[in-house]
């Protein structure tokens, strides 16, 4: 009888233990500690069913890569980018490209010439206007051309600075028999003549269509560069001495000054070593060139007051 009753108690403690087993979940296999339970889209819980059975223009579908492709609204172009700076150009008041000093060259016969950068932003800055096409560096100028293109040349770079700027003639009686009021470049001639930057160019007549000397070009940048107050006192040998001149004889006595003045930094923009290095001979009474005069123009003033280039007028104008 208690061996009965022992089994009936064992079968009893026995069916009790498979019960909690089972409600514990003791047949699922066991997970590593700090593990959780993967998620449903690392399972393929959130894939949809595969269907069991399709059409067949079900069973066609376009590539993955059409599919994700959706048809956009066109974007407007974007602004042209010009390759120094990296960000749109700026724009004048009139909505045209402001002044920039990378700019392509306004000549077609400058590339590769001495003074193709002078060149190229004087005229940017609107001093070469009324040359279209070719520059023809190596023809002649002449006074009323380089007065008109130092005129501009001056208004443009000095833009900030009407003081340094050479006013154009409104009205004034006319200095020059030969350059009368309605001559084309009677303003910027007889503006230099009120300024007393011509003095030695002549008493009654100019000569405006005279090709023009290196000595006289020199005299009348040296003149603008110190708004007039070039010292006359000078002798040849002076100017042999500084500059090493061979021909400093063969130089007009009334020029001297200026290319002496032209030797110091401080005085001028020393404007023969810009144009023509250091040469042996000077060569006063040779005519000057296209070439030669934008060289002479690209810079204003002197070191010793102020003094700026063309390049950096541009620069200033474009915001930079």
């Amino acid at each position: 009888m208690k061996q009965s009753m022992r089994g009936v108690l064992c079968l009893l403690f026995g069916m009790a233990c498979l019960s909690v087993c089972l409600s514990a979940g003791c047949g699922q296999p066991a997970r590593a500690p700090g593990k959780s339970p993967a998620s449903p889209a690392a399972t393929g819980a959130w894939r949809s069913p595969t269907p069991q059975a399709q059409s067949p223009e079900a069973a066609v579908s376009p590539p993955v890569a059409e599919a994700s492709q959706s048809p956009s609204p066109a974007l407007p172009p974007s602004p042209s980018l010009t390759p120094s700076q990296g960000s749109p150009a700026p724009q004048s008041a009139a909505g045209s490209p402001a002044p920039s000093a990378s700019a392509p060259a306004a000549f077609t016969d400058t590339k590769g010439c001495r003074g193709e950068s002078e060149i190229g932003q004087l005229a940017r800055l609107g001093v070469f206007d009324e040359v279209k096409g070719s520059f023809q560096p190596d023809k002649t100028v002449t006074r009323a051309e380089f007065v008109r293109w130092l005129v501009r040349a001056g208004q443009a770079i000095w833009f900030d600075n009407p003081g340094r700027c050479i006013a154009l003639a409104t009205g004034s009686t006319p200095t020059f028999t030969d350059v009368p009021a309605g001559h084309p470049d009677f303003r910027a001639i007889q503006g230099m003549a009120d300024a007393k930057y011509l003095t030695y160019f002549g008493q009654k007549t100019f000569r405006p269509s005279d090709a023009i000397t290196r000595e006289e070009m020199v005299d009348l940048k040296a003149m603008v560069d110190q708004l007039g107050r070039v010292a006359r006192d000078a002798v040849p040998g002076q100017v042999a001495r500084d500059w090493g001149f061979i021909d400093a004889d063969s130089i007009s006595s009334k020029y001297l000054p200026a290319i002496l003045d032209d030797h110091d930094q401080w005085l001028t923009s020393r404007n023969i070593e810009r144009i023509w290095g250091r040469p042996k001979s000077f060569l006063p009474k040779k005519p000057v060139t296209r070439e030669e005069a934008a060289l002479c123009l690209a810079a204003q003033g002197a070191r010793g007051s102020s003094f700026r280039t063309a390049a950096e007028a541009l620069a200033m104008k474009s915001g930079r």
